[in-house]
């Protein structure tokens, strides 16, 4: 209130004129000044930059705002790589209380699985860090620097699982366990001055101030992470102007990895051969260029016509992923059917398309699971069981047996019983020699039972015979 009566007190002594030149000037300083109180509300606060094992979409840098008031962060960029990249809000609001903090991830998807119980301000963004260090800085809705850091490997955190972190209050950075959504770490290793600090210190020593705008188009690729051999899979390139508006007269340039390239803001693309494929867009327009790039794994898709009838087509998933038929054919005799889009079928499961939805009568000589792209997936292989009769002669040893052992008179009938037992529950399929020698002993176990019934007979004739004589 004071400054405010102080100001109008000095223009009160000028002239109409005077006082609206002056006017004009106090604007425009204020409206220099105030880039400069936003600098000092919104910082980088961490930057995960190398994490243990794979980096691939898993890097992220905390912001946080320090001054006493709301900040709204809608329309910002995260510059890196001489890229604005844009930020999409993915969890919480875009505006941070004072003390607050907020999360920007390569792929917001990874940072949740590594940080399964985050529940804070979460954005989503396109960038790669890079492990040899850079400069990377967070900038407003007009692409005006608000805070910049640059991150070297001898500061630490090397793929060890910690965090670069800026000490509250200090200016300087260490080497902490990572905090997003927190406070930092009080830096045990303290590494260096931010040079933002020392930037301000010589602007303001040499008189002038300067907003280097480094003005950028940004480009991301929009696509799925795995695709399915032979398969068209859709590429479409998502490219903003200076003021993050959409780019209407751009040059979209693709080369997908294997050799192929291709032009245009959305194209199909498949692969013949599985494997990983790293994919490079990059876009023009009036002058500006920019480029992305996204790592694709395509697989062999693992689906058969398992079975065909005139009544329906059965297709089986023999894979453990869900598989999206969209816009494959079933092709029979002369009749085609185009699958409609979003038909999936799950792991391991079964889908039949019945002709009364076809339209076709289902032929199985000719049945085919044709790709988008017109190219054969699977074709209907009949399963034939073909019988071979044997050529070995078996002996009919089955009849003389049973003939002998009808002939025997046994009081023994258990032994009689288990031996017929023993016989019939042999294997048909037994080799002739194993049934030869099988009947040989047989036959030579029942002689000796047919021996033990005659010598019983005599026995008991003989006892006879002794006692008529005495």
């Amino acid at each position: 209130m004071f400054i405010n009566t102080k100001i109008w007190s000095i223009v009160g002594n000028f002239d109409l004129c005077d006082r609206v030149t002056i006017m004009k000037y106090i604007f425009l300083i204020l409206a220099f000044l105030f880039p400069l109180s936003l600098s000092a509300q919104m910082v980088i606060s961490e930057i995960m930059y190398d994490l243990e094992g794979s980096d691939g979409g898993r890097e992220w840098v905390e912001i946080h705002n320090n001054s006493a008031g709301e900040v709204d962060i809608s329309g910002w960029a995260f510059f890196e790589n001489d890229v604005h990249h844009k930020l999409t809000s993915v969890m919480g609001d875009t505006t941070l209380s004072s003390g607050g903090y907020a999360v920007i991830a390569d792929n917001a998807g990874a940072f949740l699985q590594d940080w399964p119980n985050f529940s804070g301000i979460l954005f989503d963004s396109s960038f790669s860090l890079k492990n040899s260090g850079e400069t990377i800085a967070l900038r407003d809705s007009s692409k005006v620097e608000i805070d910049a850091v640059t991150y070297s490997p001898d500061w630490g955190a090397g793929g060890d699982g910690n965090s670069l972190q800026l000490v509250s209050g200090s200016g300087n950075w260490g080497v902490e366990i990572p905090t997003p959504n927190g406070e930092n770490g009080t830096g045990g290793g303290v590494i260096v001055e931010q040079e933002s600090e020392n930037m301000t210190t010589s602007q303001e020593s040499s008189g002038s101030i300067s907003f280097p705008i480094e003005q950028q188009i940004a480009v991301r690729i929009k696509s799925d992470a795995v695709v399915t051999v032979g398969a068209d899979s859709v590429f479409e390139g998502d490219a903003v102007g200076l003021l993050g508006e959409p780019l209407s007269d751009a040059r979209f340039m693709w080369n997908f990895g294997n050799g192929e390239t291709k032009e245009g803001r959305k194209v199909l693309h498949h692969y013949d051969y599985p494997g990983p494929y790293v994919v490079v867009l990059n876009v023009a327009s009036g002058g500006f260029a920019t480029s992305d790039r996204l790592t694709i794994t395509a697989l062999k898709s693992n689906i058969i016509i398992s079975n065909v009838t005139t009544s329906f087509v059965e297709l089986e998933n023999r894979g453990g992923r869900e598989l999206d038929l969209s816009q494959w054919f079933i092709r029979s005799g002369s009749g085609h059917f185009r699958i409609p889009n979003d038909t999936i079928i799950l792991p391991h499961s079964t889908l039949i398309l019945s002709s009364e939805v076809t339209g076709i009568r289902s032929e199985k000589n000719t049945t085919a699971l044709v790709y988008p792209n017109g190219v054969v997936a699977k074709e209907y292989v009949e399963k034939t069981y073909e019988y071979v009769p044997s050529t070995e002669v078996l002996p009919n040893t089955q009849s003389t047996n049973n003939e002998s052992i009808a002939s025997i008179e046994s009081e023994d009938v258990s032994l009689e019983a288990a031996t017929l037992s023993a016989y019939e529950d042999l294997p048909p399929t037994l080799p002739s020699e194993k049934r030869t020698s099988m009947a040989i002993w047989l036959m030579a176990v029942l002689g000796v039972v047919g021996i033990a019934v005659v010598s019983v007979f005599l026995r008991g004739k003989d006892d006879e015979y002794i006692t008529i004589i005495e």
